[in-house]
């Protein structure tokens, strides 16, 4: 029998027992949580920036220009609609510099265009407390850093990100010199998990990366906006004249979720648990190499039995791959 069931609740609205979820005209999403009443609006912003740095440091180019997708073309379509989950599609066309031309630190972005396609799939599902976010991009453009912005609304000084064995919290940088030796841009590393919320009551909105997400940004503003970086492409190779592979060219895909927090998530198991089960879908995807049994080829039996012939070959046992 048919299940008829659906989440959504208009054209471009989904709901379950937790939270709202409002895909707008422009494609950034509008998150309610339900406990709290809380509204958190802008997310899914993708930004690109110019790349002048290498592997272990982001430099933008002159005049740091930027391409932001609420001007991009955008067409949306529900792709899934029924009783367990609900998936909205939102495809992006944003004209992006083809390169960069010159060398730093005159480098500057290219006047010629390329059109990059991007297609965001939002998912909420019935009992989940956070909505899934795949992003596939075709990446064909040379020398540029892509982010993904979400806006927590929230202005506080500082901003949260999980390391090693702890949530640490840092101050949100603000850009002087006068006590730096070196300036200090703002970028910094995580594990799986930036968030920013109040003090006094803990809510707050919380990114959480399934897996190759590392590098984060919290902007000085009143929206208390952070951005993750979804990957860079860059030509300088350090000690070496340059190599194409850091470009990243071709389809390239990032799974990750937003997640409206509480007080009750204060002590960091709500957000482990969270980490856990998506994490654990990506390793869904990997079950034909978490077990693969492994069996010597026939010419070396053969050779063994040759050598021992009183005791029959024996086969491996099977070995445990683990993809993650």
């Amino acid at each position: 029998m048919r299940n008829v069931g659906t989440l959504r609740t208009s054209d471009l609205r989904a709901e379950n027992d937790f939270m709202i979820v409002e895909v707008r005209p422009d494609g950034t999403l509008i998150l309610t949580d339900k406990s709290s009443g809380a509204v958190y609006k802008n997310l899914c912003v993708f930004k690109d920036y110019g790349e002048t740095g290498d592997g272990w440091v982001h430099a933008p180019p002159i005049g740091n220009p930027a391409v932001c997708s609420y001007d991009g073309n955008t067409s949306i379509e529900a792709r899934h609609d029924g009783s367990e989950f609900c998936t909205f599609s939102i495809t992006k066309h944003m004209w992006l510099a083809k390169e960069m031309t010159g060398k730093p630190p005159q480098a500057r972005r290219s006047e010629e265009k390329a059109l990059v396609e991007l297609c965001a799939s939002v998912t909420l599902a019935k009992k989940a407390r956070w909505v899934d976010v795949r992003v596939d991009i075709d990446n064909c453009v040379k020398d540029h850093r892509m982010n993904v912005s979400f806006e927590t609304g929230l202005d506080g000084e500082n901003y949260e990100a999980d390391q090693a064995f702890a949530i640490v919290e840092r101050k949100i940088a603000d850009g002087s010199t006068h006590d730096w030796k070196e300036m200090n841009r703002g970028d910094g590393c995580f594990s799986n998990l930036v968030m920013k919320r109040e003090q006094n009551t803990g809510r707050g909105l919380a990114f959480l990366s399934k897996g190759g997400l590392h590098e984060c940004k919290a902007v000085r503003s009143a929206k208390g906006a952070l951005e993750i970086t979804l990957f860079r492409s860059f030509g300088n190779t350090f000690l070496t004249d340059g190599e194409p592979d850091g470009q990243m060219q071709g389809a390239l895909s990032f799974q990750f979720a937003f997640m409206p927090v509480g007080s009750g998530d204060s002590n960091g198991a709500g957000f482990a648990t969270a980490t856990s089960t998506l994490r654990s879908r990506i390793r869904q995807s990997y079950k034909a190499i978490i077990f693969r049994k492994t069996e010597p080829p026939a010419s070396r039996l053969q050779a063994k039995t040759a050598l021992y012939p009183r005791s029959a070959p024996q086969k491996r046992k099977a070995s445990r791959v683990f993809a993650l």
